[in-house]
């Protein structure tokens, strides 16, 4: 996937940089971050609360060498040019989800936690 941040392209990669990225900003235990959990945690953020400060924290860990405050300052701009943050959302998060580096991941972690799920009923 490609954006336009700070009138320059970027490529985001969905990478063991982009994992464990993910990790250290999403796992709450530093054990957890071993086994992707924060990848799980942060995807599942951004699926249900389209959040904006999650948003900038994926676009974060998917990119190299872009500021955090460039990476603010386009998803502002999105937000205002869009009048929404809504079609970033749905483009960004099916293109994790199809990422060769994290789809057996993520299939794993979403049976795991709907099974879990399961015994919390």
């Amino acid at each position: 996937m490609r954006l336009e941040i700070n009138g320059k392209p970027v490529e985001l990669k969905f990478s063991f940089e982009f994992i464990e990225r993910m990790d250290k900003r999403f796992a709450t235990d530093e054990k957890a971050s071993d086994m992707g959990v924060g990848l799980s945690v942060g995807l599942g953020l951004l699926e249900r609360t389209y959040s904006p400060t999650t948003l900038v924290d994926v676009i974060y860990s998917a990119t190299d060498g872009v500021s955090k405050d460039d990476i603010k300052k386009f998803v502002e701009g999105y937000a205002i040019e869009n009048e929404s943050l809504e079609p970033l959302f749905d483009e960004l998060i099916p293109e994790i989800k199809k990422a060769p580096m994290l789809t057996a991941t993520l299939k794993k972690m979403d049976k795991l936690m709907s099974e879990y799920m399961k015994t919390q009923a």
